[in-house]
């Protein structure tokens, strides 16, 4: 099987989930494995929704690109965009164990993701942040 890649461009506004939501599921059905829709979802909204909220102050206008990327038995998908630089990989984990009433705000949605996942990183590129993040599909097609 050759790579097959999808590329989405959205604009930075939450209303746009619902788009990039359709298309994970699209592609992970079109690529025998649309039980592994849901984990590459909950992620990228996780992602998206703090890049449109935190990285841009929830302005509209701004390009998000998306790029889903289905190679030998990994699913991929990276966010660029040209929010402030900001690494969600180093950001601390949350103490899962404190008191929800004690606990420092943020840092879930890295957990999510790292949890998840089996790969996830950032760079910064020409000013525009990437943020990557896949595993295998493997578990979802029964090998």
């Amino acid at each position: 099987m050759g790579d097959k890649v999808l590329q989405l461009v959205l604009d930075s506004r939450l209303d746009e989930i619902d788009r990039l939501a359709e298309s994970i599921d699209a592609f992970c059905t079109a690529q025998g494995v649309p039980d592994a829709a849901a984990d590459f979802t909950l992620c990228a909204e996780e992602l998206f929704t703090n890049v449109v909220l935190h990285g841009l102050s929830g302005e509209a206008g701004h390009r998000i690109d998306i790029e889903l990327a289905r190679r030998g038995d990994r699913i991929d998908i990276v966010i660029i965009d040209d929010a402030r630089a900001f690494d969600p990989t180093a950001t601390i984990f949350p103490d899962l164990d404190a008191p929800i009433e004690t606990r420092a705000i943020g840092g879930l949605g890295r957990h999510l993701v790292a949890t998840i996942m089996d790969s996830f990183y950032y760079r910064r590129e020409r000013n525009r942040n990437r943020v990557g993040f896949g595993r295998s599909v493997a578990e979802f097609q029964g090998w």
